[in-house]
C-alpha cells in the first residue's frame, strides 16, 4: 500500500474518532482527567472537617466597691499661713509656705481612699491679691498643691467667702484649680458652665456633684465676667438632679448652709435635703455650721434613700473655741453590683485641729489619738476651757451611735 493511502487511511480515522467523541459526550459536562499516581506508596489524606461549636459569653459579675472620705471647712486664718511660712522658711524656703505637715495626722486616711473630698472654704486667688484672713480671706497657693499632695480629689469652693476677693478673686481661683488634677465645684465662669452637671469616674463608676452655697456674706458679683454663684433654689436643684439622676450612677450634692455654731440642722437645711431625696441625690455633704452636726437617711416616696450628712464642722481653723475644734472624717462605700446601687459602711471618726498659745504648732489628730497633754497647752483653752471629756461627750451627742467611729483609749 502506498504512503499517500496509508495516510489518507490514519486521516480517516482520527476524524471517526473524534466525531465519536462529540456524539458521546455534552459540552460543559465531561468527567474530570483521572489522577495519575506517579509513586503507589502516597496515601491521599481527606481534608479535615472544621465543627463550629457555639458557645455563650457570660460577663463576670458587677461588683465594685470605693470607698469615698470627706472633710470640712479648711479655713485658713492669718496665723495658719503665719505658721505655714515659718516652717518653710526653717526648711530654707524664704517668702513660701508649707501647710503639709499640717495634715500629717489624718494623711494616710485621705491618701487610702478612693476619693476624697473637701470644701476650700478660703479663695487661692493668687499673691497679687495679698494674703489674708479673717473677715475676708486669700490663702497662699501653697495650699493647694499640699492638698493634692494629700489626696484629695474633689475640691469645693462654694461657700460664702468665695467672693471674698470679689469678682477678680472668685476668676483667678477658678483658673487656677482648673491647673490642678482635681475636680473643682462650686466655682462656675457661666450660666452654661453651671448648668453643666460635672462628673467624675473610678472604676467604671459614674458620680455627678453638684455644689451650692446658700450666699457670700453679702458680697454681690460686680458683673465683670459672667461668673455665677450657685445660690441654691428649688427649680434649679430639681433640674440640675434630673439631668445628673439620668446620666450618672450616683449624684452627690455638696450643700453649704445652716447657722454657724448651732449643733442642729434649721429650717432651710431640711427644705433642701427633702428635696434632693425626692429628685435622686444619693448623699447630700454638708458645710459651713464649722460645728458637727446630726447624719441621718431620709425615704422617699418612692423608697429612694438619702445619705444627710448635716455640717462637718471644720478641719483646719484658729476659731477661738473648742466647739469649732471637733470636725467630723466621714467614710463610706460606694457599692455597686448586679443586684443593687447603695451607700453602705457610713462612719464619721471626728478629728481634732491643735495650735498653741501662740496659733503655731498648727496639726490635725484623729480625736482617740489626739495626745491628751496637749489638752492644756491648746490655744482654745483661753476662750473655753475644757477638757478631753468635754470633746468626746460634744461628739456623741451630736452624732448617732451607728455612724460614730470613736473609740478612745486612756
Amino acid at each position: 500500500m502506498s504512503n499517500k493511502v496509508n495516510k489518507l487511511l490514519m486521516l480517516i480515522g482520527a476524524v471517526l474518532v473524534c466525531c465519536c467523541l462529540l456524539s458521546c459526550t455534552p459540552i460543559g459536562e465531561a468527567d474530570p482527567p483521572e489522577t495519575v499516581m506517579l509513586t503507589e506508596n502516597i496515601t491521599t489524606t481527606a481534608p479535615p472537617v472544621t465543627t463550629t461549636i457555639a458557645t455563650t459569653t457570660t460577663a463576670p459579675p458587677l461588683n465594685k466597691r470605693i470607698e469615698f472620705l470627706a472633710v470640712g471647712d479648711n479655713l485658713i486664718h492669718t496665723y495658719i499661713f503665719y505658721d505655714a511660712g515659718e516652717r518653710a522658711e526653717a526648711m530654707g524656703n524664704t517668702g513660701g509656705y508649707d501647710f503639709s505637715g499640717m495634715y500629717d495626722g489624718i494623711r494616710s486616711l485621705v491618701t487610702d481612699a478612693d476619693i476624697a473630698y473637701i470644701n476650700q472654704e478660703t479663695p487661692l486667688a493668687g499673691e497679687e491679691f495679698g494674703y489674708s484672713g479673717y473677715p475676708q480671706f486669700n490663702t497662699p497657693r501653697e495650699m493647694g498643691t499640699n492638698l493634692v499632695d494629700a489626696g484629695f480629689d474633689i475640691i469645693n469652693i462654694a461657700n460664702n467667702h468665695m467672693l471674698d476677693m470679689r469678682d477678680d478673686g472668685l476668676k483667678a481661683t477658678i483658673e487656677y484649680w482648673d491647673t490642678q488634677d482635681v475636680l473643682q465645684i462650686g466655682g462656675y465662669v457661666d450660666e452654661a458652665d453651671y448648668d453643666t452637671v460635672r462628673y467624675y469616674e473610678y472604676d467604671g463608676v459614674t458620680i455627678a456633684f453638684l455644689s451650692y452655697t446658700y450666699g457670700t456674706n453679702g458680697i454681690p458679683l460686680q458683673g465683670k465676667y459672667e461668673l455665677v454663684i450657685p445660690l441654691p433654689d428649688d427649680e434649679t436643684i430639681k433640674r440640675h438632679l434630673t439631668e445628673a439622676r439620668a446620666n450618672a450612677d450616683f449624684v452627690f450634692v455638696s450643700m453649704h448652709w445652716g447657722f454657724e455654731d448651732t449643733f442642729e440642722p434649721n429650717e432651710d437645711q431640711k427644705h433642701y435635703a427633702a428635696l434632693c431625696n425626692e429628685y435622686g441625690a444619693d448623699v447630700i455633704i454638708g458645710t459651713h455650721p464649722h460645728v458637727l452636726q446630726p447624719i441621718e437617711v431620709l425615704t422617699n416616696e418612692a423608697g429612694h434613700e438619702t445619705l444627710v450628712i448635716y455640717s462637718l464642722g471644720n478641719l483646719l481653723s484658729t476659731q477661738n473655741y473648742y466647739r469649732n475644734m471637733v470636725g467630723g472624717l466621714v467614710t463610706f462605700d460606694i457599692v455597686m453590683t448586679d443586684d443593687k446601687k447603695a451607700i453602705e459602711n457610713v462612719k464619721l471618726s471626728p478629728t481634732m485641729n491643735y495650735y498653741n498659745s501662740r496659733h503655731r504648732e498648727l496639726s490635725l489628730y484623729l480625736l482617740e489619738d489626739f495626745p491628751r497633754e496637749l489638752i492644756e497647752k491648746h490655744g482654745a483653752q483661753v476662750n473655753s476651757y475644757f477638757t478631753y471629756d468635754t470633746l468626746a461627750e460634744m461628739v456623741r451627742n451630736v452624732i448617732p451611735e451607728e455612724y460614730l467611729n470613736f473609740q478612745p483609749g486612756e
